[in-house]
């Protein structure tokens, strides 16, 4: 083994190749990137804030940056070349990235050194600092925790341009502190993984519950039990048609062997709903799926949100359109189209509610009521989550009193009508607010200001004074001004949704907008 460690380690400094691919950077690269990072920062003038540069075309976010266009207070630091791996040590089981380095990468490079992270989030075009920083997680988030929760040190740099090397034993608050704070506090320039041994496969197995309460408390009896599987995840279909599903890691075909990494492949949610037709025998049934098709299920649809684009077009749910087309739906390509057009953006994000909520165990069925029975979205994600007790003061999983939580995933259109966006997240604030709940701040919110103080209370003055320690207070944008809806994006959205007549005509222009992105290059 102490052989494969100076070899990879050579190899990592050499610039080295995997095929045609360059995914490493050599750490004298890297550390000049670095200077110029920290002389940009350097640089700000004192009514400046810092933000990373606008890269709209590959942004997972699902709102605007209205923040950037004010060119007076928008100081743009660049990390675009910030993409590589450093280096992987296969004797401690950890690899050091650039926080610009997508997780389609990093799980290429791993795989072929027969290792794997510990969390891979689900979009394969998510950075490693995106997930740091915006607190990703999935299916192994049960066992794990966010992506954060995996990292075992990194490098920070504050708003002064000083670089911190922290880890949960030096620098620990600037560590934990960075967990969901969006770049607020510093900007990671690297990240040093926690990896494990890798398999071929993961067989999936399946529960069908008729009654909710049923299957959340499966849910949180699975998360304790002694005999865990490596992936958990659930998917409300319906109020009476909620699948468990479950993962084990193998390397032995033993069951059908199912794909979903292309793009005429049936997508992944829809062979699960699929299967509870089959309720009755559902414990029988056992499916096989390479490793990359699993991490990587939900890339074509984007879960299930691009279902509501093919309900507007014609034959848009046929498998001759998904041979025709199907290549066009992966989560770049939709991420890409729907950042092209700040103004069709906005019109077409109030037809749509993208939340994640993480509550209780105790608290999910008040929250699930809600999210069923007044904003009639489906199908909604169930992702349970080992929580922290760490001081990540922002992070939605951070609590004393739980050792686990629930994500509520909510990806879809109300189905009733008329409904008003800002009416629909109002209510949902409160809910979240009476049940100690949190959403995430990737999506839109719709926070007030008086809601963001009530939902993270005392944090948000703990993260204040991390900044004040580390000389970033007022270098950085404010959070709630960061990830917050602005009051014009709040007016143009609370419009009341009468139909879906207007929803039609916009999904049919960025159908096209997507047919050309895919033809042509955008800038």
């Amino acid at each position: 083994m102490e052989t494969k460690v100076i070899e990879l380690i050579t190899y990592t400094r050499d610039n080295a190749v995997l095929g045609t691919r360059q995914y490493f950077m050599s750490t004298s690269d890297h550390e000049k990137h670095i200077i110029r990072i920290q002389e940009e920062i350097c640089s700000r003038k004192s009514d400046e804030r810092l933000s990373l540069h606008k890269r709209i075309y590959e942004s997972n976010t699902i709102r605007n940056s209205p923040y950037k266009q004010n060119s007076n207070v928008y100081k743009s630091v660049d990390l675009h070349l910030l993409n590589k791996i450093l280096s992987i040590n296969l004797e401690k089981m950890e690899i050091s990235v650039q926080p610009g380095l997508i997780f389609q990468d990093l799980v290429d490079v791993c795989i072929k050194y027969k290792v794997m992270p510990l969390i891979v989030v689900e979009f394969p075009g998510i950075t490693i600092g995106g997930s740091v920083q915006g607190g990703g997680l999935e299916s192994s988030s049960f066992k794990h925790g966010w992506v954060i929760d995996t990292v075992l040190k990194m490098d920070v740099i504050t708003g002064d341009g000083q670089l911190y090397k922290c880890s949960p034993t030096q620098y620990n608050d600037l560590f934990y502190g960075v967990s969901a704070s969006f770049n607020t506090l510093g900007i990671i320039t690297q990240v040093t993984l926690q990896l494990q041994p890798a398999f071929n496969y993961v067989n999936l197995s399946y529960s069908h519950f008729e009654n909710c309460d049923q299957a959340l408390k499966e849910i949180e009896n699975i998360c304790t039990s002694d005999e865990q599987p490596n992936y958990l995840e659930g998917i409300i279909f319906k109020h009476n048609s909620i699948m468990i599903v479950k993962g084990y890691h193998t390397n032995i075909v033993q069951y059908p062997l199912l794909s979903f990494g292309k793009y005429y492949n049936e997508w992944y949610y829809k062979v699960i709903q699929k299967l509870t037709s089959k309720s009755d025998n559902i414990s029988s049934i056992h499916h096989c799926v390479s490793y990359c098709d699993y991490v990587f299920r939900y890339n074509y649809g984007a879960f299930w949100m691009a279902s509501t684009l093919l309900d507007h077009i014609p034959l848009g749910e046929t498998k001759l359109f998904q041979f025709l087309f199907g290549s066009l739906l992966t989560t770049k390509n939709l991420f890409r189209t729907l950042h092209y057009d700040d103004k069709m953006f906005l019109k077409l994000s109030k037809y749509k509610v993208v939340q994640d909520i993480q509550t209780s165990f105790s608290c999910a069925k008040i929250c699930l009521n809600y999210v069923q029975n007044d904003m009639a979205i489906y199908p909604i994600w169930l992702c349970p989550i080992k929580c922290t007790k760490t001081p990540q003061f922002l992070a939605s999983h951070y609590s004393l009193d739980h050792d686990f939580m629930l994500n509520i995933g909510i990806y879809g259109r109300p189905l009733k009508f008329p409904y008003n966006p800002g009416e629909l997240h109002k209510k949902l604030i409160e809910l979240m607010i009476d049940t100690n709940s949190r959403s995430g701040f990737y999506a839109q919110c719709w926070h007030t200001k008086d809601q963001f103080q009530r939902l993270l209370g005392e944090n948000l003055e703990k993260c204040e004074q991390i900044k004040v320690k580390y000389n970033s207070q007022n270098k950085f944008f404010n959070l709630f001004d960061k990830v917050t809806l602005n009051e014009a994006e709040r007016e143009q959205l609370a419009q009341t949704v009468e139909n879906l007549n207007d929803e039609k005509q916009l999904i049919m222009k960025n159908f096209v907008q997507l047919f050309k992105a895919q033809c042509v290059k955008l800038p």
